[in-house]
């Protein structure tokens, strides 16, 4: 799952340790040719021209090149050239001009237009168009120094560091070999053939192989994105560490969490705070405050407040579970199902010689299987697993057991250990149930051992059925046929015009099968072996003829959404870039605010949909607040083009910053290409 990303750092690392390896080799081999703080600049034959001067007062020489040799400095083993120069001989400096070269001990070669050197501190500053070469990088920058004791070369006001198969630009960089450290600061910007990042700060320790980012990041690769806000990558044992709020972005996932922990050896993650899984291809969310996932076996594990949720187009098909543990599970095909389309092997083991194929397991001991094996499917499963206090809410139906099986691919769902559903006006009960969903709808529930089914009819009064297995098919909710296997007892309540109560009907028998008409009044009741009926009417009824035994009417215990979601429900947007915003505006675009910034957010987003400009105008409470220009208006225009970079996964989503006075309405909308108004909305700031 966190593969994708950590090849950026092994890349990184790459040139990171190229500029400093060659630092390092000269401060283990220079050792006595060092010379001392400040030995003296010398001015080596050659020179085309050498004029003596003074300068206020300080001896000085202008040194110029001939028309084939350049003037040529030396200090100890490091080497000057330029086409001339001011030798301060009093201050142990040197002022150099064009077609600089200046060559340290360790053959790093940096040229320039200009050089300002000091002698005594072994300080090199220099300037125009900079580039330091060695065998595997190369810098660019207008401003570099370069310390000769420390050896930390820093470039400002921006650089490029380029090898082979990277470029790195940022604003200041220094490469430091006495504390082993390289630094990389404000808008870094890392490319490769797979890779981009963009942050605010890099550090890397070559003692410790630790890569820190210390800054917003973000990450892209080819399998997704990766977003932190800070975090570290141990290259030695292959693990990584995001911290503040983080989210990686796959084509097939998206996880995020206030803290990310992942063993690329192992291929271990952990996630803490605000934990949200995204499983796009299924279109599953788990939420929580603590998860585990294992990229041996395809396992996640969501602990507290664990909720999934199974979106749909339709609202009312939303399927949510929560528990005290949720566990989802990619299964591998060794522990797949092998379905076989041959009749011939179907359910069988196909041997030839000491080769098989078992369909229970689906393992297959051999590859040299017979031709009637050929046409063998593996089916993965994709399932999720709820532990402890679970509870399920969708609109058609509500559940609570203390276990549950959901096995996504099949849309069949196991409750265990006293299982309870309630769908509309009835409610169901057995030892274990397992519900079955035809196009995201329940079409099946099955009850086994100790089957009860209880259902309310128009004056609100219980009919009930129990047996050994209960079968109970649905239609738009409502129940349409029950078949009963077993110990088969019934008791309905006989209506005329869902109005008059005329009898109540008692039925047992060994299985029955009961009908219902689109009215969900009972139609009809099938029943074999000898059954014991009775008819009992109203005047004879008498309360112990109302229940049958176990009887128990539990809607008080009902699920709602709410209570499923937890923590989760009190903020739709709890967590992510969205936590704590405001949601303005809704229309094409939901418009959040968040302290002084707006954010533009589109779900199922296409690049049709951000075309154009947006505009934003903001009408202050003081006209004075806002610049001359827009005071005859009354108001200030901010627009702007919606970045292509940030439409990602088909979710648009960009931040801008608003001014600091105070507003009291905000217009928000969108322009095509011709300028025509797409859409628009005011808010009115409270």
């Amino acid at each position: 799952m966190f593969k994708s990303w950590s090849c950026f750092f092994v890349a990184i690392l790459f040139f990171v340790s190229q500029v400093v390896s060659a630092q390092q080799k000269q401060t283990q081999k220079q050792g006595e040719q060092t010379p001392p703080k400040g030995s003296q600049i010398e001015l080596m034959p050659g020179a085309g021209e050498l004029i003596g001067d003074l300068l206020n007062g300080e001896a000085i020489r202008k040194v110029r090149k001939d028309v084939s040799t350049q003037v040529f400095f030396k200090q100890g083993q490091t080497l000057m050239y330029c086409d001339s120069a001011y030798q301060f001989i009093a201050r142990n400096q040197v002022e150099a001009y064009s077609n600089i070269m200046f060559i340290d001990a360790d053959s790093t070669v940096t040229t320039g237009d200009t050089l300002y050197y000091d002698g005594n501190t072994r300080l090199a500053r220099l300037r125009g168009n900079v580039i330091m070469r060695d065998k595997q990088k190369t810098v660019t920058t207008r401003f570099l120094d370069y310390d000769l004791n420390t050896k930390v070369a820093h470039y400002y006001n921006g650089g490029e560091v380029k090898d082979d198969s990277s470029t790195l630009t940022s604003e200041t960089g220094y490469y430091n070999v006495g504390t082993k450290i390289s630094t990389f600061r404000k808008n870094v910007k890392y490319y490769s053939q797979d890779t981009q990042l963009e942050s605010d700060t890099l550090i890397y320790n070559t003692i410790t192989k630790i890569v820190d980012f210390k800054a917003r990041t973000n990450i892209r690769t080819r399998q997704g994105v990766v977003i932190a806000d800070r975090g570290t990558y141990n290259t030695v044992l292959g693990t990584s560490v995001f911290m503040g709020r983080s989210k990686i972005d796959t084509q097939e996932y998206t996880i995020s969490g206030d803290f990310l922990d992942y063993d690329k050896v192992k291929e271990k993650g952990i996630a803490k705070g605000n934990v949200e899984f995204l499983g796009k291809k299924d279109n599953v969310i788990i939420l929580g405050d603590f998860g585990k996932y294992d990229g041996i076996s395809d396992r996640s594990d969501v602990y507290g407040n664990a909720v999934m949720i199974k979106p749909s187009e339709n609202s009312k098909d939303t399927l949510f579970v929560s528990a005290d543990t949720l566990i989802a599970i990619n299964e591998t095909p060794d522990t797949t199902e092998i379905q076989v389309k041959n009749s011939k092997i179907k359910g069988e083991k196909m041997q030839k010689g000491n080769e098989k194929i078992t369909e229970s397991t689906g393992k297959v001991d051999s590859t040299n299987i017979t031709k009637d094996a050929k046409n063998i499917k593996i089916k993965p499963k994709k399932q999720l697993f709820a532990y402890r206090n679970v509870k399920v809410y969708r609109k058609d139906f509500q559940a609570k057991c203390d276990s549950l099986f959901y096995n996504i691919a099949d849309s069949n769902i196991r409750f265990y250990y006293e299982p309870i559903i309630w769908a509309k006006n009835s409610q169901m009960t057995a030892d274990s149930i397992r519900a079955q969903l035809r196009n995201n709808v329940i079409d099946r529930i099955f009850l086994q051992d100790k089957a009860f089914v209880i259902s309310l009819d128009t004056l609100k009064q219980f009919n009930q059925t129990k047996g050994r297995a209960i079968e109970a098919s649905f239609k738009k909710s409502e129940i349409r046929k029950v078949i009963v296997k077993g110990n088969a007892e019934s008791l309905f309540h006989i209506l005329e015009n869902d109005t008059l109560f005329t009898g109540l009907n008692y039925m047992k028998c060994s299985d029955m099968d009961i009908f219902f008409n689109d009215s969900s009044k009972l139609e009809e009741i099938m029943f074999r072996g000898a059954p014991d009926a009775k008819l009992i009417p109203p005047h004879e009824l008498k309360k112990e003829d109302k229940e049958l035994k176990d009887f128990a009417w539990r809607i008080q215990e009902k699920t709602e959404q709410g209570e499923v979601l937890g923590i989760h429900a009190g903020n739709k947007y709890k967590t992510g870039d969205l936590a704590g915003a405001k949601l303005i505006i809704e229309d094409a675009f939901k418009v959040f605010l968040k302290k002084n910034v707006l954010i533009f957010y589109k779900q199922n987003a296409k690049e049709k949909d951000i075309v154009g400009k947006f505009f934003i105008q903001l009408y202050p409470k003081d006209k004075n607040s806002i610049n001359i220009e827009f005071r005859k208006k009354g108001y200030e225009v901010l627009d702007f083009k919606f970045p292509a970079e940030n439409l990602l996964n088909d979710v648009a989503k960009h931040s801008i910053d608003l001014p600091d006075y105070k507003t009291s309405k905000i217009i928000i909308g969108q322009t095509n290409e011709k300028g025509k108004v797409i859409w628009q909305k005011l808010y009115l700031v409270k």
